[in-house]
């Protein structure tokens, strides 16, 4: 496993856990974030259980290299999605989420390339 890889998982799986925890409790912040992206509130609690699950992923990947791929796939195309949403109701200031969202899509591509660059 490549050092660069447990940085980069490291700080992806942080910033994962964390915003799991703010959905999980229904947080004000990802209440107003659905609520300006027209999503429904009951989707807040299962995004922050994909989070979770993909923050455990990256981790269990320090060990079970197939793991950590298949978390960092995972979380990239949640992360692509959640930007596409962002661009589908034209929300692109930071009170949006827009800018974290693009951060942690190009976070997980670094992940997942540096996962791949290691070896399987």
């Amino acid at each position: 496993m490549s050092g660069a890889y447990v940085v980069v998982g490291t700080v992806l799986a942080l910033a994962l856990g964390l915003a799991a925890v703010l959905n999980l409790v229904h947080h004000r912040t990802a209440i107003i974030t659905a609520d300006r992206l027209g999503l429904p509130r009951s989707l807040i609690r299962p995004f922050g259980v994909l989070l979770a699950a993909g923050a455990a992923g990256v981790v269990i990947g320090f060990v079970v290299p197939w793991v950590g791929l298949a978390a960092a796939i995972g979380v990239v195309l949640y992360f692509l999605v959640a930007v596409a949403v962002h661009v589908r109701a034209r929300a692109f200031l930071p009170a949006t989420g827009f800018p974290g969202a693009v951060a942690f899509a190009l976070l997980a591509v670094v992940v997942l390339l540096v996962r791949l660059q290691a070896g399987v």
